[in-house]
């Protein structure tokens, strides 16, 4: 029955990213994978990794399939063509969605905002919620947002409660040992993560309209007790 489970949650994990993927988003998969990375860095840190049970031959299986996938991917420059895929489809170089555009096309707005608060000097109380999408347009940069709208005083409370639920789902999800609330916080810790990375394309750090968000606030009003 567990190893079932442990299937399951493989195969939706794969079909998610996929999903994830096919929709372009580059902010959403940049910080998947970064939150990926990161349970990984803490599994190997931790010494949980070791209890999975790698048999003799998975380790061969592993060992014939890497020259295999190197030999197929030098023919014909086939990761030359891989690599100009995920630039054409990812839009990596684009003006408008590439890495220098904020992966959003933003930055220029952003330029706005911060004039903006430079010339009414708002930096320390901003100019109001949802002032941003009146005044500005569509920041899509959650902290640049939070910024505009909320200002250095409110903005560095609001995000200190952020980063307080972060530090006590790190402090819970410390594989002291394994039950289905370890791994619980352990996965809302890579949430957190996801949301703070996706926000520097997405403006949903604290809006009361996302979902995503309303979860962060949940847990922030949770964590007080």
């Amino acid at each position: 029955k567990v190893r079932w489970r442990k299937r399951v949650l493989t195969g939706l994990s794969v079909v998610t990213f996929v999903l994830i993927f096919l929709t372009g988003s580059r902010g959403s998969l940049s910080a998947v994978l970064a939150a990926v990375g990161a349970l990984l860095i803490r599994g190997m840190s931790s010494g949980w990794l070791q209890k999975f049970r790698i048999r003799h031959w998975h380790i061969i299986l592993v060992l014939f399939a890497i020259p295999l996938l190197a030999f197929f991917m030098l023919q014909h420059n086939r990761i030359g063509h891989v690599g100009t895929y995920l630039n054409d489809f990812l839009s990596l170089t684009s003006s408008q969605r590439g890495l220098k555009s904020g992966l959003s096309g933003r930055t220029s707005i952003w330029d706005i905002a911060f004039r903006l608060l430079r010339a009414h000097h708002r930096w320390l109380f901003g100019f109001g919620y949802r002032a941003g999408d009146r005044m500005v347009g569509t920041i899509d940069n959650g902290y640049v947002q939070l910024l505009f709208e909320s200002g250095l005083i409110a903005g560095l409370l609001i995000f200190g409660s952020m980063l307080r639920v972060f530090y006590l789902l790190w402090h819970a999800s410390r594989p002291r040992e394994n039950n289905a609330w370890t791994r619980y916080y352990m996965m809302l810790w890579c949430l957190m993560i996801v949301y703070f990375l996706n926000n520097i394309s997405a403006r949903y750090l604290f809006s009361f309209g996302s979902p995503f968000s309303l979860c962060v606030l949940c847990l922030m009003a949770a964590s007080r007790q």
